[in-house]
């Protein structure tokens, strides 16, 4: 009678340790999908900032090259002149004609460099931002998932609200 009843608290012990551990074997697979969460949309808000300064520094080139009239103050490789085939297939996959190429710039680190802004931006790799100066776009080569889609283009990627009408109504008089 004594061995059952050692044996019944000894089952209701192992049990017990059983509940637990499976509890804590499921809070750490939700707490490492949760992790990868955070530092996913982490590492997309680091790209969407750092496309946001690079826009930013582009239309203060432009607006330099338009006051001295020289196109000589883009900085980066234009599209047109590079050998590397993937890109310019890139570029055509994104709808951008051929004749096109001619006003858009690959940049890589030194450039950013040059345009002083290499220390605002995080996590940079060499030749993944191409822009467009003429009408300050910002693509990301190797593109972000955005309501489970993948986007290249700032303007893509970035939703813009629509413009608020203020509607007045006549209180005059009142």
């Amino acid at each position: 009678m004594i061995e059952f009843f050692i044996m019944k608290n000894y089952k209701s012990k192992m049990f017990k340790l059983l509940i637990v551990f499976i509890l804590i074997i499921i809070i750490l697979v939700f707490g490492v999908k949760y992790f990868k969460k955070v530092m996913y949309d982490k590492e997309n808000y680091d790209i969407k900032t750092n496309m946001l300064v690079i826009q930013g520094k582009i239309k203060l080139l432009k607006g330099e090259a338009e006051v001295s009239k020289n196109e000589d103050v883009y900085i980066g490789t234009k599209i047109s002149n590079l050998d590397n085939r993937e890109i310019r297939e890139f570029m055509q996959n994104l709808g951008v004609e051929e004749s096109k190429f001619e006003t858009y710039y690959l940049l890589n680190k030194e450039d950013f460099e040059k345009m002083s802004i290499y220390g605002e931006l995080k996590n940079i790799e060499d030749n993944v931002y191409i822009v467009n100066y003429n009408d300050a776009e910002v693509i990301y080569i190797k593109g972000i998932n955005v309501n489970d889609s993948i986007k290249y283009k700032l303007s893509d990627i970035m939703t813009k609200e629509p413009t608020k009408k203020w509607i007045l109504y006549n209180r005059i008089g009142e």
